[in-house]
């Protein structure tokens, strides 16, 4: 009997052989870096020229609500449209958009809202198609390597673009940051334009005269400049935003690894419906919600897992946002030092991924998600009781990791609890019942550190986080012992 041998996947650095992988390294590093600058110095910007944990808290909201209103069906869109002209595409009106920001923020909150909204939907369309490119050009084999590395690279720009930011926003005018943030799409867009995409020409070769029925982006893109005129138009007409929100979450690796889910659910059912209207991808994409929902009730781990997760995330998700204001105002710090402070929270994530990798294994799941919750609970309270930065940067490397205690597991349990059929429909249910919290949560501790002020609300946060973990602990361990 002959034995099938799996193929051994190539060294990474054979695979940067590859042109349009290196391309695309390069690119996306260039351009994450520029998005850590971006994020720093909006915030800063927000938060001087307002005072207010509230206006810089509408940010982050303005920054998720196109992943809840179109993050679900984004990826069905760039399905059919070509992704080489789709992240082009995407990457100049980002640029664009993003330089008008120095120009309007003296004008209207209101115009700044709206543009971190249309970039935040550019990027929607982006993502899927650039996740896109490695499982297209790589054997199968390789795939898990070209996707580590392309993990490691975005991991690196996590801590070396916000350090880089602090500094950078101390060094040059803050509003030219933007022009910067800018320059990086365009460094983006420029080794995607090099890249061959070989891949998409032989899928356009053989599907034939079906792909003349296919939506190109370039006849999107006017449709989309109209919309934003007249966006941009009724924004400037608006009243000045009223003063109070908060600041810019760091979320979007996990939006972005759910942004996936959506394709794995349109692949199940038939292929065919390519040519099906708007409306109708709409209306499947909330059957697939109401779906997902309902297995997620029958499956009792599951509906356990996603409650207990959405009532944490209610008091935790709007941590991140008033970073901005815990160190600019409680601590006192500048914005070198407040780039520093998420610098080591990046390393606290990067740091409890590895240890999870390492030492998971060895302990539940279901402890895994409690220490998370937890740890969690202690240093957000420790940050509100005691603001001083020495201390601060161990809270931040702790909160980093306690991050990727709760969050690993969750993960694990929805992709192994959940059978295949089911999975794109569970992960698009959870998706968007998980955005619903974080955006609560946003507005709502938003408003909390605008009246009693941040540190009280992290005070706030840290304490309910604690005792929501251990009811939920005492809850769990009870229906066990029934």
């Amino acid at each position: 009997m002959e034995l099938a041998v799996e193929a051994s996947p190539a060294r990474p650095w054979k695979l940067l052989k590859e042109r349009d992988f290196s391309l695309l390294l390069t690119g996306q590093f260039v351009s994450a870096l520029g998005d850590k600058l971006h994020y720093v110095a909006l915030g800063v910007l927000v938060y001087r020229l307002t005072g207010s944990a509230l206006d810089v808290g509408k940010v982050t909201l303005a920054t998720f609500l196109p992943y809840l209103l179109f993050g679900l069906i984004a990826g069905a869109y760039v399905d059919r449209w070509d992704k080489k002209k789709t992240m082009i595409a995407a990457d100049l009106s980002r640029a664009v958009l993003v330089s008008l920001i120095p120009f309007v923020i003296g004008y209207s909150l209101n115009l700044v809202y709206l543009i971190s909204f249309l970039c935040t939907t550019a990027n929607l369309f982006f993502s899927p198609a650039r996740m896109a490119v490695i499982p297209a050009i790589f054997k199968k084999e390789d795939i898990l390597t070209a996707t580590s590395m392309d993990e490691s690279a975005q991991n690196i720009t996590e801590v070396l673009g916000f350090a880089l930011a602090g500094i950078v926003t101390v060094l040059m005018q803050i509003e030219h940051v933007f022009f910067l943030d800018a320059f990086t799409f365009l460094v983006s867009a420029f080794t995607i334009f090099l890249m061959g995409f070989e891949f998409e020409k032989s899928r356009a070769a053989g599907e034939g005269a079906g792909a003349e029925n296919t939506p190109d982006v370039e006849e999107a893109v006017p449709d989309i400049i109209s919309q934003a005129r007249n966006s941009v138009a009724a924004a400037a007409a608006a009243p000045e935003a009223s003063v109070g929100d908060d600041a810019e979450g760091s979320a979007e690796g996990l939006v972005e690894s759910e942004m996936t889910v959506r394709g794995e659910a349109a692949g199940e059912g038939g292929a065919a419906e390519e040519t099906g209207s708007e409306g109708s991808e709409a209306h499947h994409v909330w059957q697939d919600i109401v779906a997902g929902l309902a297995y997620i009730m029958k499956t009792r781990i599951l509906a356990d897992t996603l409650l207990t997760y959405c009532i944490v995330l209610l008091f935790f998700s709007g941590f991140n946002p008033l970073v901005f204001v815990y160190a600019l105002q409680a601590l006192g710090v500048s914005p070198v030092g407040l780039g520093v402070l998420e610098a080591t929270m990046a390393v606290g994530i990067t740091a409890g991924s590895f240890a999870m990798v390492a030492w998971g294994g060895r302990f539940s799941k279901k402890g895994l998600i409690f220490a998370g919750f937890f740890l969690s609970g202690v240093t957000i309270s420790v940050l509100g009781l005691y603001p001083w930065y020495p201390l601060a940067l161990v809270c931040f490397f702790l909160s980093g990791v306690s991050n990727s205690l709760f969050l690993i597991p969750i993960q694990s349990i929805f992709q192994e609890e959940t059978k295949p059929s089911m999975r794109g429909r569970v992960f698009s249910a959870r998706f968007a019942t998980t955005r619903v919290a974080f955006l609560v949560s946003v507005g709502v501790l938003s408003l909390i550190a605008n009246k009693i002020g941040v540190n009280r609300a992290y005070l706030f946060s840290g304490v309910a986080l604690l005792l929501t973990s251990l009811v939920l602990l005492a809850r769990g361990e009870r229906v066990a012992a029934k």
